[in-house]
């Protein structure tokens, strides 16, 4: 996947997650515990992918200069 189709991905993650917990807010209790905690994981995991990618695009980046 490209840089962009990550975050186009985490954004579609985001929203999804908004909503769920704006229902929680809303009656008190999630519609989905096992939902919110999975797309609260997948966010965490392409958080870490995204940085993990530019930290080596970064890295490559530096030894090409040297």
């Amino acid at each position: 996947m490209s840089d962009a189709d990550l975050k186009a991905k985490l954004a579609e993650i985001e929203s999804e997650l908004r909503m769920q917990e704006g229902a929680l807010h809303n009656t008190g209790k999630p519609q989905s515990t096992g939902r919110l905690r999975a797309l609260k994981k997948l966010r965490a995991r392409m958080f870490t992918f995204i940085s993990q990618r530019e930290k080596a695009n970064a890295l490559k980046t530096e030894s090409k200069k040297k």
